[in-house]
């Protein structure tokens, strides 16, 4: 093997500990950000709850829950997340989820990130129709964006946010099947659904960043 080649194994080398030690180490910091989660949140609770907890988390359920959250937890770096997944872990009396919509949720959060949450958070205090509907629709549209805009969020970025959070299953599609309108004379809008579960999953999100603010 010549020089040159010997010094491109070496640099390889080099790169691949980088890499790994790189990743082992973010691995390792949301595991970190995730469990003093449960540290903050645990020092809300009254003993009664920390016992009860404490016997959940020993548990084999607690073990299998711990597990399934494992994805989500290494593969989002938002602290908002970290905070509300760790919220269902302890069994936050105001969000329990249970079945699917724990499982739609913890999936959701799997790999999403803090800009796509507010985007989430935002588009769920829009106004909705809820007549002769399955359940509520609503749109950002070319008369309401601006607030939107205002975040850096264009018509293409709206459009393709929506579009995620409802492969998310965050937001709902369109119950109508009209979910965009562009080009008419009436503008163009992007249509979705919004129902109870979707709030209380937007409430989960905000009072963990709540909790996050008033520790700082």
């Amino acid at each position: 093997m010549d020089i040159q080649a010997k010094l491109g194994v070496s640099v390889a080398k080099g790169v691949y500990s980088t890499l790994k030690n790189a990743y082992q180490y973010r691995q390792q910091q949301r595991v970190d950000d995730f469990l003093k989660s449960i540290d903050l949140y645990y020092e809300t609770m009254s003993l009664d709850s920390q016992k009860k907890l404490n016997e959940h988390i020993e548990s084999d359920i607690g073990q299998e829950i711990l597990a399934n959250f494992a994805d989500a937890v290494l593969q989002t770096s938002s602290r908002r997340v970290q905070m509300a997944l760790a919220l269902l872990y302890c069994k936050d009396r105001e969000f329990q989820l249970e079945g699917i919509d724990l499982q739609i949720f913890v999936g959701a959060m799997t790999g999403i990130y803090d800009e796509q949450i507010e985007f989430f958070l935002m588009s769920t205090k829009l106004d909705c129709q809820f007549e002769h509907l399955p359940y509520p629709r609503s749109a950002i549209h070319n008369k309401n964006y601006g607030v939107f805009l205002e975040k850096g969020w264009d018509e293409e970025a709206i459009f393709v946010y929506v579009h995620d959070l409802i492969r998310r299953r965050l937001l709902l599609p369109d119950s109508s099947n009209n979910q965009s309108v562009a080009g008419s004379g009436e503008g163009w809008a992007v249509w979705f659904g919004i129902t109870n579960k979707t709030r209380k999953m937007a409430n989960l999100l905000e009072k963990a960043a709540t909790l996050l603010n008033n520790k700082t």
